[in-house]
């Protein structure tokens, strides 16, 4: 095993995976990907699926094949990182925890998506001495991992981890997930606590109750009474008194809350109890008062932990940034890792090729092409050099820059990004504000109505004026009300979340349902195509070199100008021509204003692009006929050749596209792709109307000109920065592909995973949880009414108001969080 942890090679001869767990004839043994055609007869698509399926063999750990439920979902290739930043002392203050001998820590790991996966990471302990334990969370991808620091450092666990294909960065919100477990805690304590203390009121009430109506002596009797006081008195001032805070802050405030009659009568009832007790005689209360305060933190306790799934849910998308950089002390002194928090304005780091930029920054030296996917969901890297600003998260390709620090960690546009994200969660949609109002006006009224009780029955009965007045009180109490909307929303937040789908607040579901502001001609969905309804992996269906010409130095030429590139064209060229890419000189290629590369060759000129770019339009007609996205090649200024790749329609698409226009929706696709392209997609899915060559100004254009033909909602569904401007000016915007944090800060509904699968689950939420808040609302009115004509009129005693209180409540409760599909 030791060996395994080293960054050896790969033996001759690595161990395969079972017959039965094996993918097809052709593709890679460790991830299911094609091999291509240069790499065979191996098993393998590249050397570091080769390289972790022999440090899984040598550690005896190859059982992972048999378990796993399909093949990984990339190549898992070692990123070969010492990890020494993760044994700095300062490092280790912030994200390691001390207990006893031992430490622990909480480590995102890449690459996990299988009960293997799980099964792999927990053997760890058996064959890495001095790991006690590894226990991996495979919904969020956190591992918690205990050791022993005198046997073995966290950055050796780290770099076995990154040997078997699982990058681990630490988990920086380790600090705030700390404080909200122990919220949790200390919340549950108070449940428990006020549970404890009713069931133990509820028991010596029985025996009363029992006493009653059988016979009891009067100094028994007494200390029943007694007895209940004395538990029902600290389940109020201890777990109650986060309502008498609530109803407090709303009297210095001036602002109605139901924490304000549910105070009152938690009160009265003790109060009331009490003065009964002292004088012998009439109804006590400590029961009822006791199990109030029980379900209502029950309540809160539910609502908040709803808010909190939310929360987490976007918390993961801040670890892949790096946690440490390499500072650059000048040429003649070696650079050296320290951790990000570390780094001071001013300083210099060194960012090589493959590695992503630690901070934002401006380049001082060197030149390199960036991939800002993870920011702005741009899929081909643009060209950087001295004077360029650049992010935290971004990849660098292709180069080796020296970069002055401008900004680290919670300055950042990475974390500023994330604190947009929060700031938007956290702002109560309409329905909130609108279920608020009605509560405040209901408190007012609650109180009043409990005043004109108390007055009228101490004319007309005085012993039952305070029996019917805490009854009403009681009855009335709000909180059904005041939880109809806000627990349907946090509980549809969360169902979101394990939709795949992070949903910034409640009202996007309202305009997700088509019900927001609609205006006169409808609600309108804009849907991109590329990578959002098709696959964006291009395979290359026609390759015609025009006479004359020959397809080896084309294909040359093309490999050249898209070595650099991760758009999904280039991915086609290199998957289609894999045998020839070892053969390929490489170029600094320059963008075309079109769309497309241009680049030096053999003393000539290439140029690939769109045909509008390479003045080829006629000559792509045949292709785009066909449905395929044409690329001109010329060289020198004159056409040589044409490619034709298309790009396969997702398998869900077409279900989501019908489930939006079912839904009253009207669908309309908006591509960058050549217009005939977008027109063959459009009548493979069902949708007539169909734009193509649309930029992102003329996206954004077509949003103001629907809204201004009366269109909404409005909603854009779309993967990355061509879309931004049109997902920011909608009043839906989907951002779709799990690593476009642009599309995070314009949107309002991200999609966690590439597609739409989110999609169609996601819009009948929506509309379930609109149903779920009228039928709360209306569940929750219509008991208040009743309640509070009965309690008035004396028909009910604070005992029935009691039973049926938390009925009302647990009503709301089950409706909010019944199963989505229900």
């Amino acid at each position: 095993m030791k060996s395994a942890i080293r960054a050896a090679s790969a033996p001759s001869a690595p161990p395969a995976a079972p017959a039965a767990a094996r993918p097809a004839e052709g593709d890679c043994t460790h991830c299911g990907l094609p091999v291509p055609a240069g790499r065979r007869p191996s098993p393998f698509c590249c050397q570091g699926c080769e390289t972790v399926a022999a440090f899984l063999g040598e550690a005896g750990l190859d059982g992972y094949y048999a378990r796993r439920s399909g093949p990984a979902p990339s190549p898992s290739q070692p990123s070969g990182r010492g990890y020494e930043e993760f044994d700095d002392a300062g490092f280790q203050a912030r994200h390691v925890e001390a207990r006893g001998s031992l430490r622990s820590c909480e480590l995102y790991l890449e690459g996990t998506h299988c009960a293997a996966c799980v099964w792999l990471v927990e053997k760890l302990p058996r064959v890495l001495p001095g790991l006690s334990s590894a226990r991996l969370d495979l919904s969020r991808g956190l591992a918690r991992v205990e050791w022993d620091p005198e046997q073995v450092q966290l950055s050796a666990l780290a770099r076995t981890l990154d040997s078997f294909g699982y990058p681990a960065h630490p988990y920086r919100a380790s600090e705030t997930r700390a404080r909200r477990e122990a919220s949790d805690r200390a919340a549950l304590v108070q449940v428990a606590t006020a549970g404890a203390l009713a069931g133990n009121v509820m028991l010596i009430s029985f025996a009363s109750y029992g006493g009653m109506m059988h016979g009891i002596e009067p100094a028994l009797q007494s200390l029943f009474r007694w007895a209940a006081f004395a538990l029902c008195l600290p389940a109020v001032f201890g777990p109650g008194r986060t309502f008498l805070r609530g109803a407090w802050g709303a009297l210095r405030t001036g602002t109605p809350h139901v924490d304000l009659p549910v105070s009152i009568a938690l009160l009265a009832g003790l109060a009331g109890g009490l003065f009964n007790t002292l004088r012998g005689a009439g109804e006590v209360y400590f029961d009822t008062v006791a199990v109030l305060v029980f379900l209502l933190l029950i309540g809160r306790w539910l609502q908040g932990r709803q808010r909190r799934r939310a929360a987490e849910a976007s918390e993961l998308l801040t670890v892949l940034a790096p946690s440490a950089a390499r500072r650059y002390e000048g040429p003649d002194a070696p650079a050296r890792e320290v951790p990000c928090d570390a780094l001071q304005p001013g300083d210099r780091v060194e960012v090589r090729s493959g590695e992503r930029v630690p901070i934002d920054g401006r380049v001082l030296e060197g030149q390199a092409r960036l991939d800002r996917s993870l920011l702005s969901g741009e899929s081909r890297p643009v060209a950087v050099g001295p004077g360029d600003e650049v992010h935290a998260g971004t990849l660098a390709r292709g180069g080796r820059l020296i970069v002055e620090v401008l900004a680290t960690g919670e300055e950042t546009r990475l974390a500023e990004i994330l604190r947009q994200v929060d700031a938007a969660g956290s702002e109560k949609p309409a329905l909130v504000a609108w279920a608020d109002r009605i509560a405040g006006t209901f408190v007012l009224t609650v109180l009043a109505l409990g005043l004109l009780t108390f007055v009228a029955w101490q004319w007309a009965a005085p012993g039952l004026a305070i029996d019917h007045a805490v009854a009403l009180l009681i009855v009335t109490c709000p909180c059904a009300l005041s939880l109809a909307t806000p627990l349907a929303i946090h509980a549809a937040l969360g169902h979101a979340a394990g939709l795949g789908a992070i949903v910034k607040g409640g009202e996007v579901l309202q305009r997700l349902a088509g019900e927001a502001a609609e205006g006169p001609a409808g609600p309108l969905a804009l849907l991109d195509k590329t990578g959002t309804l098709t696959e964006a992996r291009f395979q290359l269906l026609t390759f015609a070199p025009l006479e004359g010409e020959s397809a080896e130095e084309i294909q040359a030429a093309v490999l050249a100008l898209e070595a650099g590139s991760a758009h999904p064209i280039a991915e086609g060229f290199r998957e289609a021509w894999a045998a020839g890419a070892s053969q390929t000189a490489t170029l600094e290629a320059e963008e075309l204003p079109g769309g497309g590369l241009a680049g030096a060759l053999g003393g000539e000129r290439w140029e690939l692009g769109s045909p509008a770019a390479c003045g080829a339009e006629a000559e792509a007609a045949g292709l785009v006929a066909r449905g395929e996205t044409p690329v001109a090649i010329r060289r020198g200024g004159r056409l040589v050749g044409l490619a034709g790749l298309g790009d396969r329609v997702r398998d869900e698409a077409p279900a989501a596209v019908r489930d939006l226009q079912a839904a009253g929706w009207r669908v309309e696709l908006l591509s960058g792709d050549h217009p005939q392209v977008v027109a063959g997609v459009g009548r493979l899915l069902g949708v007539d109307a169909a734009r193509g060559a649309a930029t992102p100004e003329a996206k954004a254009a077509r949003v103001a000109e629907a809204r201004a033909a009366g269109y909404g909602p409005i909603l854009v569904l779309g993967d990355g920065v061509n879309d931004a401007a049109a997902l920011a000016a909608a009043d839906v915007g989907i951002g779709v592909r799990g690593g476009s944090l642009a599309a995070l800060q314009a949107a309002e509904v991200y999609l966690t995973e590439p597609g739409v699968a989110a999609l169609r689950p996601l819009l009948a939420l929506a509309r379930g949880t609109l149903g779920r808040i009228r039928l709360n609302l209306a569940l929750s009115l219509t008991y208040n009414l009743i309640a509070a004509a009965l309690a008035a009129s004396g028909k009910i005693d604070p005992i029935v108001a009691a039973v049926l209180m938390p009925i009302s409540s647990l009503a709301v409760v089950a409706n909010s969080y019944r199963p989505a599909s229900a």
